[in-house]
């Protein structure tokens, strides 16, 4: 088989995957998975860019290469095909759906209780508050103060307007604390890069040439990493997304729908590479 012969041709040259890997950027994962005849998780969007490109590396004829992996992929989609899809129900099958059915008497009685408390709180929202009395405690009879209780009533009412005498020589207002109040430190921000598709796409990014990470996005998905210094993008269908750099737009990415790398730094798109 052909993915057999990618294998082959790899031990001969005395190279690892791990070393393809790093050359040609693509996942360890998926290289082995191309060698081992395992294609039913790899991302059917970008597995023939992929197979290309690792056929290229060890000097195979790419073109033979697909025309094989077409083939394989035929084949194995008519062996998935299972005879015994149109079967009848079973027991089993038949006794589940009756379980689901609803048992209409119970959903009645549960509707009809249900009115019920609903019509018994209405009534009772509905009935007048009870009326609170106006009658003064004691009875209607005047209370009068004697001699001797106007007096104190008097003294007090004096001894609060002495308390609460301004003294005019004392300033109401507290003088305000001149003492200069530090500024605020301001940390510079990191590079942020956003990311806006229009369609699916592919994209590996490698952040300050340490922290790689790669994913397929799918249609109007938003997507934003932050570094220090550097990013290194590789976008496998560059005319399906926009870029922008500290909300700064970066502009048209490719002209073209092939996979372009991208060097992204403070200054902008420094350096462009198409595949």
């Amino acid at each position: 088989m052909f993915y057999e012969e990618l294998k082959e041709k790899r031990e001969s040259l005395g190279l690892s995957l791990k070393q393809i890997s790093t050359k040609t950027k693509i996942n360890l994962k998926f290289l082995t998975a191309f060698e081992t005849g395992e294609f039913t998780n790899l991302p059917k969007t970008y597995i023939r860019l992929f197979l290309k490109t690792y056929a290229n590396e060890l000097g195979l004829d790419s073109n033979k290469i697909l025309n094989q992996f077409n083939e394989h992929i035929e084949d194995q989609d008519i062996k998935s095909i299972n005879p015994k899809s149109n079967y009848s129900k079973s027991g089993k099958d038949i006794k589940l759906e009756s379980e689901k059915k609803i048992n209409f008497p119970l959903f009645i009685l549960i509707i009809a209780v249900s009115v019920f408390i609903i019509i018994i709180l209405k009534q009772i929202s509905n009935e007048s508050p009870l009326e609170s009395s106006t009658t003064p405690i004691g009875g209607s009879e005047d209370i009068s103060l004697s001699s001797e209780d106007s007096k104190i009533t008097e003294d007090i009412k004096e001894q609060v307007i002495d308390t609460l005498t301004i003294d005019e020589s004392k300033p109401m207002i507290a003088e305000l604390d001149t003492t200069t109040i530090p500024e605020p430190i301001i940390v510079q921000n990191d590079l942020t890069l956003l990311l806006k598709t229009i369609d699916s796409c592919w994209v590996q990014i490698i952040l300050d040439k340490t922290d790689t990470s790669e994913a397929i996005f799918l249609p109007n998905a938003r997507k934003s990493w932050k570094a220090k210094e550097e990013f290194n993008i590789m976008i496998g269908r560059p005319t399906k997304v926009a870029l922008s750099l500290n909300g700064n737009d970066l502009g048209i990415i490719a002209s073209e729908g092939k996979p372009v790398r991208l060097y992204i730094t403070s200054e902008g798109i420094i350096n462009r590479r198409v595949y």
